[in-house]
């Protein structure tokens, strides 16, 4: 987390304010939009900090399955990422920082499909199997060899009930096994080696990262809700799950 209020991270000077052109807000003294949202969580971000066992990042609720889950996902439908407000700051600034830093285009980040309950049933009773009280998201994440998502601590501002109207919980399961070449962090914790159905759940302030250096296609699903009191106990309690 970098915060700078001189021009020393930027090439050029910025525009002076009342420019008609220039945009005036407080994430311009950052290095990056990710180091501006930095400021709003409460992680320690001390690198030197083992995050073994962090109270925050929880991995104990594994679930299993008989069948080949890629028969539901494949063939994959690719639908819109993301919705952008066209005069939003942060896709501004993330702007700037990807041409500085020589980033073409965002196809570095992974596709996603929404989970449709007729093409994706062992998918659909995972999520019902969590009992989120509302505003359930579930979507299924393709990461292509080469593809990464910049280290962030998450705003869930793609979220009907984003930007912090309400609590929120995200839990994502990972839908196939680990390959070489495929990494996870969360905090100063990095996750490999996983099975097809191991999760992983986290408290909003963690920052995190995932990245596809192997040879193949990474799928998992993230779920995004207003959690119950019987979410919560679920994720507490951990174990494997067995999906029929």
């Amino acid at each position: 987390m970098t915060n700078n209020t001189s021009n020393d991270f930027f090439e050029i000077d910025k525009l002076p304010k009342g420019h008609k052109h220039s945009v005036d807000h407080d994430c311009y003294n950052y290095e990056s939009w990710w180091d501006y949202i930095d400021t709003t969580s409460n992680y320690h971000f001390d690198k030197t900090s083992d995050d073994t066992n962090h109270p925050g990042i929880d991995t104990s609720v594994k679930f299993r399955w008989k069948h080949d889950i890629k028969e539901e996902i494949e063939p994959f439908i690719r639908e819109k990422s993301m919705n952008v407000h066209p005069n939003d700051i942060a896709i501004l600034y993330k702007s700037w920082w990807y041409h500085q830093n020589d980033i073409r285009g965002l196809d570095h980040i992974c596709f996603k499909e929404n989970m449709k309950i007729d093409k994706h049933p062992t998918l659909k009773k995972i999520v019902d199997w969590f009992e989120y009280e509302s505003g359930t998201q579930a979507i299924i994440m393709q990461m292509r060899p080469g593809t990464f998502d910049i280290y962030h601590v998450d705003t869930h501002d793609g979220h009907i009930n984003g930007y912090g109207k309400k609590p929120l919980h995200r839990i994502i399961i990972n839908l196939v096994d680990w390959e070489p070449g495929m990494f996870l962090i969360w905090g100063n914790k990095t996750i490999s080696q996983w099975k097809a159905g191991d999760t992983i759940s986290w408290d909003r302030n963690i920052p995190h990262s995932v990245a596809n250096a192997s040879r193949y296609t990474r799928y998992a699903l993230r779920i995004t809700g207003m959690p119950s009191e019987k979410t919560m106990e679920k994720i507490a309690k951990g174990g494997i799950v067995n999906i029929e």
